[in-house]
């Protein structure tokens, strides 16, 4: 900030005080104190249906294919971004 002196810092510092949301108040924890989730991850997990976890090879490679189509429609239609449509 090109800031010269310590004075002139300290003089930033309160000047943006107020935009910063008391960041300079003394009495403000470094670290403000969070109450511990009423959650664990087994009642996530427990939220999520089971055929979820389920692994099928056949449905992790349609995705992968599907992706690679819609990489390859975008990647073509991306080589005319460029080139202006002619009009006849």
């Amino acid at each position: 900030y090109n800031v010269d002196s310590d004075k002139d810092r300290q003089y930033m510092l309160q000047e943006l005080n107020p935009f910063a949301d008391g960041i300079m108040n003394k009495r403000r924890p470094a670290n403000p104190p969070l109450a511990p989730p009423t959650f664990t991850l087994k009642t996530i997990k427990d939220a999520i249906p089971e055929h979820c976890f389920k692994r099928s090879l056949a449905k992790s490679v349609g995705f992968l294919l599907t992706d690679f189509v819609k990489i390859a429609i975008f990647g073509y239609l991306a080589t005319f971004i460029s080139n202006p449509v002619a009009i006849n």
